[in-house]
């Protein structure tokens, strides 16, 4: 077994606050440039609409979207069966449907008819997943193996899953917290920075 003297254990913790203090310092910077430019807050944010996207794709009910690098424009969608499943493929991104349920990742997912799926890159320490909607602005910043799936209802709500971890946020702007330790609910503004299992790392006004 690995042990850390008492001076490795305050070095990384330090290590891991300046990281996390540089990001919230970055997510406040973001904020107000991000501001200036969506004064409304829809459904979708202008956010969404800079990112490179493939066309919706409707497929069992559900509408799905999938982020893009540039490059990838013209990449055909591919509607296959494997075993006991279907699957819709674009490039090397996948969402699988067994029998009922849907899956990304690893993880399953039972969305209701007619929303809407985004299904973000995986994102990573250098290039964390932000996004700004309403009075949250949300960051995580990955754990190289998950994507960001961003489930938009036609009721306004908006659900962000981050490895294990769910951000809900309601349609009247009341954001809900579940992942490690106990569930959160905030309304008002919150700068939410996750670590890289989905835990909280820092959240302020």
């Amino acid at each position: 077994m690995i042990r850390f003297s008492s001076i490795s254990r305050t070095w990384i913790l330090c290590t891991w606050l300046t990281l996390a203090l540089a990001l919230l310092l970055q997510i406040s910077c973001e904020g107000v440039a991000s501001s200036r430019q969506n004064s409304g807050s829809g459904a979708t944010s202008a956010q969404l609409e800079q990112t490179l996207w493939s066309p919706t794709l409707y497929w069992s009910g559900i509408r799905f979207r999938f982020e893009l690098t540039p490059g990838e424009e013209n990449l055909t969608p591919r509607y296959l069966y494997e075993g006991n499943s279907d699957i819709l493929r674009v490039g090397n991104r996948q969402v699988t449907l067994k029998r009922t349920r849907f899956q990304i990742d690893g993880a399953y997912y039972n969305w209701p008819a007619e929303s809407i799926i985004w299904i973000h890159r995986i994102p990573d320490p250098e290039r964390p997943f932000y996004r700004r909607e309403g009075a949250l602005q949300l960051t995580w910043v990955g754990d190289g193996k998950h994507a960001v799936v961003e489930e938009q209802r036609q009721d306004g709500t908006i659900v962000w899953t981050l490895a294990t971890a769910r951000v809900t946020r309601r349609g009247d702007g009341t954001v809900l917290y579940q992942g490690r330790g106990p569930d959160v609910t905030r309304s008002g503004p919150w700068k939410l920075l996750l670590g890289p299992r989905g835990e909280i790392v820092a959240g302020s006004s």
